[in-house]
Formats: C-alpha cells, structure tokens, sequence
C-alpha cells in the first residue's frame, strides 16, 4: 500500500476492474515510487524559483509544495492541491500499467499472492506526469542549442 495513494482513495480514483486485481497495493506502491523519482533525478532547481523563495533547497524531490518527514510523504505538511495532484497521477500510472498488461500480453508468474513480471519496466508516458506541471521545480528547457 502506498504513503501518498491510499487504500481509501482508491473508490474515487481507480476504476472496478483494477481495484479487482490482487495485486493493486502492490502495484499502487510502484507507481508511487515511479512518480516520486521522476521528481527526484537530476534535481537542480530554477534559480527564480529560489529567489522567490519557493524553492527548498533541502528538499530532494522537485515539487513545489511536496514535504516529507523522515523520508516519507508527509500529507498534512504538503501543498493540498499538490497531493490532490499527485494521487490522480499515481492512479493514473496503476491504471496505465493495467492496460499495458492486458495489450502487451507481458509475461508473469505468479507466485503466493503476488506475481512477477520478467519484462523491464517501460518508460512512463510524459502525458502521465502533465497534472503535477505546475509544481515541477526543474528548470525549463529553452534557448537556443
């Protein structure tokens, strides 16, 4: 189960089929981790951000508004419409996975209550990520190369 989509926000945010699988906590999980590092890699925050003072240069994850505590999503701290934002997003991602499944036929075997795939793990859509754009703290691409 995961920190920032919970068992409770499943109903409103993952359709009937999903939430029928037996795997969707774990599922739910990975697409957690797979958001938030998206976020994490290559952090190097926009320098107007920062004189701004809306960026925290001790965060590790590059949204505004995202806030952990001891290495966890801390909820209440974060921004409200950011965490809104980010459990459409991760659901959006379980569900993403779910198709890529049914379309790709991707290889697993099942072994106790879970099952494992021994295909990599596909590159997310960009599309994916667009709700979270305004609190992306990366700096733009822009200029002439």
């Amino acid at each position: 189960m995961g920190d920032i989509l919970t068992q409770s926000q499943y109903d409103e945010l993952l359709s009937d089929e999903v939430q029928s699988e037996g795997d969707v906590d774990l599922r739910v999980e990975i697409a957690e981790k797979r958001v938030v590092d998206h976020y994490r890699r290559d952090r190097e925050g926009s320098l107007d951000w920062y004189y701004a003072g809306e960026l925290d240069p001790t965060a590790s994850v590059r949204l505004v508004g995202y806030r952990e505590d001891n290495g966890t999503f801390d909820a209440q701290a974060s921004d409200e419409d950011l965490t809104r934002r980010l459990r459409i997003v991760i659901a959006k991602v379980v569900e993403w996975t779910y198709q890529r499944d049914d379309i790709e036929h991707i290889q697993r075997e099942m072994k106790g209550q879970s099952s494992v795939s021994y295909a990599d793990l596909p590159q997310l859509p960009s599309r994916l990520f667009r709700l979270l754009d305004p609190y992306d703290e990366s700096e733009p691409v822009s200029g002439i190369w």
